[in-house]
């Protein structure tokens, strides 16, 4: 799970985009399915996307949501 403090700020801060795109690479080798907490808008979660997040939730979406299912 990606801490929403993080999310919050990967539109914002090259540190926190850099945290969480590390995170989801290393998800991803491990096959694991990466979750990301508090998206509030649009921006974020297409940013988070294109990481390759496979799972995300927030003001956005509301409840927890798959991709696929978006």
């Amino acid at each position: 799970i990606l801490n929403s403090e993080f999310v919050a700020d990967i539109l914002v801060s090259v540190r926190a985009k850099k945290i969480v795109a590390s995170v989801v690479e290393l998800a991803k080798q491990l096959d694991l399915t990466v979750m990301a907490d508090g998206v509030v808008n649009k921006e974020q979660a297409k940013e988070l996307f294109g990481m390759g997040c496979n799972i995300m939730c927030g003001s956005y979406y509301g409840r927890y949501t798959a991709v696929t299912i978006i």
